[in-house]
């Protein structure tokens, strides 16, 4: 006569795969995080950079004298960051209209965060 005891329970082999699906599924919620940090530090970095070119380019408009065509460049404190731009002045076809770009970045010489065209008249 067999005597067989009716017990409830999870065996081992349950509770691993149970636990590895968990894993999978918490590293899969971890990255999707992880990258969604990346993605908002990048857009406040570009926001603060357009913010500079903006400023930059008020400065320009404000200016009382005729924006030269020379790579003029400076620095900007935003945010508690240094910001670098660049300023490039180019003729346009109308007369006594140029096209000034500005370009920003968090480096000196680094990649560009944030680009701006505006067209200044003289003054």
């Amino acid at each position: 006569m067999s005597h067989r005891s009716h017990t409830r329970g999870f065996t081992l082999i349950e509770v691993m795969l149970a636990l590895s699906i968990f894993s999978l599924a918490a590293l899969a919620a971890l990255s999707v995080a992880s990258e969604h940090l990346r993605s908002i530090t990048m857009i406040e970095a570009r926001a603060f950079a357009t913010m500079v070119a903006s400023n930059r380019m008020a400065q320009v408009h404000s200016s009382d004298t005729w924006p030269p065509q020379n790579g003029a460049s400076g620095q900007m404190q935003m945010a508690e960051q240094t910001w670098y731009w660049r300023q490039q002045v180019v003729e346009t076809v109308t007369d006594g209209l140029r096209e000034v770009t500005i370009i920003v970045s968090d480096e000196e010489d680094g990649a560009e965060s944030a680009r701006l065209v505006g067209f200044v008249g003289r003054p």
